[in-house]
C-alpha cells in the first residue's frame, strides 16, 4: 500500500537476512516461556509466506492467540478453512475506503477492494472471526461513521482504528490535523455505547 511499503531507495531484504523457519519457532517458543499470550502475525502481507501456517500450527500448539493481519486478498474458503482447522482466532483485514476506487488506488492493485471483500465473506462462511483494520488519514477519515456501520453491518468482532505514522514511503504522506484527531477520537468514543458488541 501507500504508506507501509519501504521507500524506493530502500531495498527488500535479501532472502538470506529473512528469519527462517527455525529461527521464528525458536523465537515463538521463547516468547511462550516468557508467558506471552498472544501472536499477531503480520506483514507486508504474511501469506505470501510459504510456510506462515506452519508459523501459526507452531504459534497455536504452544497456546498462544493467533491472529493474521492481512490485506484479505489471499482469503479464500480453503485458506479460510485451513486457519479455522489450524486454530488461529481470526484475522484482520485492512480496508482503507468503502469507495472501491479509492481503496485501490491506496493498495495499488486494481481489484484489492473486491478481493478483500471476498476474503470477509470467505472468512463469514467459514467461520472464521474477522476484524476491519482502517487507518484514519486526510483521503479517508470522513468515512469512519460509514465504515463502522458497514463493519458492524457485516459481522466484525472488532474495528481497529490506526493513525498512519508518518515514515517509510508514508512520510510524505499527510498526517491528519489535530482537529481531525479530535473528531476521529470524539466520535469513537461515542461508538463505545452504540455497538456493544463489536
Amino acid at each position: 500500500c501507500t504508506y507501509c511499503k519501504p521507500r524506493g531507495d530502500l531495498k527488500v531484504l535479501p532472502h538470506g537476512d529473512i528469519l527462517r523457519y527455525e529461527e521464528i519457532h525458536r523465537l515463538v517458543s521463547v516468547a511462550a516461556s516468557l508467558g506471552i499470550s498472544h501472536v499477531r502475525i503480520t506483514g507486508g502481507e504474511p501469506l505470501v509466506r510459504p510456510d506462515i501456517l506452519d508459523i501459526a500450527r507452531h504459534a497455536v500448539g504452544l497456546g498462544f492467540i493467533v491472529v493474521f493481519g492481512t490485506n484479505g486478498m489471499l482469503i479464500n474458503d480453503r485458506m479460510a478453512k485451513t486457519l479455522v482447522e489450524i486454530g488461529v482466532m481470526g484475522v484482520g483485514i485492512s480496508i482503507d475506503s468503502l469507495d472501491p476506487d479509492k481503496h485501490d488506488q491506496f493498495r495499488g492493485v486494481p481489484g484489492a477492494f473486491a478481493s478483500a471483500l471476498a476474503g470477509i465473506e470467505a472468512c463469514k462462511r467459514n467461520g472464521l472471526q474477522f476484524q476491519v483494520h482502517f487507518s484514519a488519514q486526510p483521503m479517508n477519515y470522513q468515512e469512519l461513521p460509514a465504515v463502522v456501520d458497514w463493519a458492524h453491518t457485516l459481522g466484525a468482532r472488532v474495528l481497529n482504528v490506526f493513525f498512519m505514522v508518518c515514515t517509510g514511503r508514508g512520510e510524505e504522506l499527510t498526517d491528519i490535523t489535530p482537529q481531525q484527531y479530535e473528531e476521529v477520537l470524539g466520535y469513537l468514543v461515542d461508538c463505545q455505547d452504540q455497538y456493544k458488541d463489536m
